[in-house]
């Protein structure tokens, strides 16, 4: 019996990878008075996560620009182009985490947001069950130089991100 509470003691804080065939990223924006919805398939990376002992939760996470889908393909091969994801220069988004604290009925994430080589604070609010987390934030895209003011007139600067990650 103690044999088998260490084991799954240990596999509670495991290092696990990321599942990309059951995790995904989807976004919403403000498009011509309109919004946009779409996804970035391909979410990758490995997460250390233990209920019981938050100091030692650790997520690093990649998200290859190639993923991106808008429902579009016009739209989506110019979002791949250098005046937004910039995917030759830079073929991923990265997220690394800084800190996880419980909240009432959420955990609360904070780490560092990498897109087209900035990196920008931001704090995700997740839930987490039966090895799965799903989480939702917001940003600016302008602050990581995606679409700069060119677009401003028609595109938003917010974008909506929920994102649904399950681990192998």
């Amino acid at each position: 019996m103690i044999v088998v509470l260490l084991v799954a003691a240990i596999n509670v804080n495991a290092q696990k990878e990321i599942d990309p065939s059951k995790s995904t990223v989807t976004f919403v924006i403000g498009n011509s008075g309109a919004d946009v919805e779409g996804k970035m398939n391909g979410l990758n990376g490995e997460i250390t996560f233990d209920e019981a002992d938050l100091s030692t939760a650790k997520f690093t996470v990649n998200i290859p620009i190639k993923g991106l889908r808008s429902g579009n393909s016009m739209r989506d091969e110019h979002l791949q182009e250098e005046e937004f994801f910039d995917k030759i220069n830079f073929p991923s988004i990265t997220f690394e985490s800084t800190s996880v604290e419980k909240k009432e009925g959420y955990y609360l994430l904070v780490g560092e947001l990498g897109m087209k080589g900035i990196s920008k604070s931001v704090s995700i609010q997740f839930i987490y069950k039966d090895n799965k987390f799903d989480g939702k934030l917001s940003i600016n895209r302008t602050d990581f130089n995606v679409g700069g003011d060119d677009y401003s007139d028609s595109i938003g600067e917010k974008v909506e991100i929920r994102i649904s990650c399950t681990l192998k």
